[in-house]
């Protein structure tokens, strides 16, 4: 998997990931978050992952450095 969900959800820390075809796996983890402490815990980490990867500032940065390599690159090509 690429993308959507396996981007922000690391298996069996902040979440689970499944074949969304193999409904027994997904019981599975689904029985899993019965427990208390370990919903508490991936929600915790999630939290974590989400602040690290997605915060306005760091997506901010990345737009600019994206931005920056497309002028440059768009640049480059002008000059020859």
């Amino acid at each position: 998997m690429s993308g959507g969900a396996a981007e922000i959800i690391e298996d069996g820390s902040s979440g689970f990931l499944f074949d969304p075809k193999n409904f027994f796996q997904g019981l599975e983890k689904l029985e899993l978050l019965l427990d208390p402490q370990l919903r508490g815990q991936m929600g915790r980490n999630a939290r974590q992952v989400f602040e690290e990867r997605f915060r306005v500032e760091r997506m901010a940065e990345e737009y600019w450095r994206t931005l920056a390599r497309l002028v440059a690159a768009k640049t480059e090509g002008f000059s020859e």
